[in-house]
């Protein structure tokens, strides 16, 4: 399955000629790349990541829908959101896709995406835990946990400050 969006295209430059609108198509290994990236910017607080892609062709509407040389292309990747970038050719131009929001991948390929729309709109839960003498410390995202947590596992935890109590990591699943 392809889903085609075509968006309208922004630029710093007022001159004339530019492309009006970019096309490209994403598929679900396309759209499962987006969401990986995404959990990555998230993950390790980037602002963004960039890929090199050459998906997007920027039209000039008034042509015919004649496509516009570019070079350079990429695809851009935010905590949200996603959008592809050129250089016209042989300038210095830069033109851009407009930003889609991630959910309209989760919109687009639904559960084909085998967790990953879920994963695309759900923030990150920064946890860690460590035992006793400390020789463990692990860093971990709680959200999968909490996402399928009782109510009951969740006040359990909470009431013994969201840890440091055996017996309430236990009951919880915590521990083991």
């Amino acid at each position: 399955m392809t889903k085609v969006f075509k968006t309208e295209v922004r630029s710093d430059c007022e001159a004339g000629g530019l492309p009006e609108a970019v096309v490209f198509e994403i598929d679900l290994a396309a759209a499962q790349l987006i969401g990986r990236l995404a959990r990555l910017v998230t993950e390790n607080a980037l602002h963004l990541v960039e890929k090199f892609d050459s998906t997007a062709r920027f039209l000039v509407l008034a042509d015919g829908h004649e496509p516009v040389a570019t070079e350079l292309g990429k695809l851009r990747v935010s905590a949200t959101e996603f959008w592809f970038s050129a250089y016209l050719k042989h300038t210095t131009v830069l033109v851009l896709s407009e930003r889609l929001p991630l959910d309209k991948l989760a919109e687009a390929f639904g559960p084909d995406l085998d967790g990953i729309a879920a994963e695309l709109l759900a923030p990150a839960v920064s946890a860690d835990a460590h035992t006793d003498d400390r020789r463990l410390e692990p860093e971990f995202d709680a959200a999968r946990w909490l996402a399928q947590a009782s109510d009951e596992d969740v006040l359990l935890l909470a009431r013994c400050q969201w840890g440091g109590d055996y017996s309430c990591g236990r009951r919880c699943g915590v521990h083991g």
